[in-house]
């Protein structure tokens, strides 16, 4: 049995991870109702990795991915809560307060 742990995404190789988890799930998620070629030709696996990186750097979001064993399964971005309209990327961050840190033991930091 594999088991399962949370991750701060603080490197490429969890924003590409995070991105393909966000990729696979509009391309999951959304036919019929986004334009095909959108999802195509601007959801790609490697979209979302500028955003995550440029959150990590800035601080503005925290990533987190779930693995289970050694692959990715799941991911999260929190931060602060953003007053007025969102602005850039909508849906790439929660509008509410982050989530109060995992246990140490349960989460492996950068």
């Amino acid at each position: 049995m594999n088991s399962l742990r949370i991750i701060d995404a603080c490197t490429e190789e969890h924003f590409a991870a995070m991105s393909r988890i966000h990729a696979r799930g509009w391309h999951a998620a959304y036919p019929g109702h986004v334009p095909d070629d959108y999802l195509r030709d601007v959801i790609t696996e490697d979209h979302w990795i500028p955003f995550f990186r440029e959150d990590y750097a800035t601080g503005r979001c925290r990533g987190l991915l779930l693995y289970d064993g050694e692959n990715p399964v799941c991911c999260c971005t929190c931060g602060p809560v953003r007053l007025g309209r969102p602005t850039g990327a909508g849906g790439r961050s929660s509008p509410s307060t982050p989530p109060p840190p995992a246990p140490a033991e349960a989460t492996a930091r950068c």
